[in-house]
């Protein structure tokens, strides 16, 4: 044991708060270190001196009548008013009443916890659908790429390219505001 625990400790050795393990150490350490000795020391005589100078107090009986008249002076307290007496006058009634607020409580938080997990989940769908969007657009914005056939010429777009429902034409668009060059 070290000095500084064994001094940290003195106190709590002499009012009798330790094991009997701490105990043994303490009286080892002390046994055989003269400072920790002389501060235990110290502490058992300024223990014996406030010992031999502790008396028990007794006020003086005008005290007494004087701390009995301030008090009843006093006014009496109350009892609750309103919703509070009638908690206060049926205990089982007191605790249904707090039940239902934690049952209140509870039911509120959980409807709350599910608006956020619905409105958390909207989210991340609108995100994945407005990822998606920009994707397909991006894809709609590649140039459409002219396959030189056997029987012509003929259009193809890369996206429309494992698609059953979408027939590619042949034809040229007619369309007047497409420039010629796409």
């Amino acid at each position: 044991m070290e000095c500084e625990q064994c001094k940290d400790e003195l106190s709590a050795y002499l009012d009798g708060e330790l094991s009997e393990a701490k105990v043994g150490q303490i009286r080892s350490h002390v046994a055989v270190c003269t400072t920790c000795a002389q501060e235990l020391h110290g502490l058992e005589l300024a223990a014996q001196f406030v010992n031999d100078r502790l008396r028990d107090l007794e006020p003086q009986p005008q005290i007494w009548q004087k701390i009995r008249a301030e008090i009843s002076i006093l006014p009496a307290p109350s009892p609750p008013s309103g919703f509070l007496r009638i908690l206060a006058a049926n205990p089982w009634r007191t605790a249904a009443v707090t039940l239902a607020a934690i049952a209140a409580l509870g039911a509120g938080l959980w409807s709350y916890m599910r608006q956020v997990e619905s409105r958390h989940a909207l989210e991340l769908y609108m995100t994945e659908y407005v990822r998606m969007r920009d994707d397909q657009e991006q894809s709609h914005r590649q140039p459409v790429v002219r396959n030189i056939s056997a029987n012509g010429n003929s259009l193809s777009h890369s996206e429309y390219a494992d698609n059953p429902f979408v027939q590619v034409s042949d034809t040229i668009s007619t369309n007047p505001f497409r420039p010629e060059a796409r």
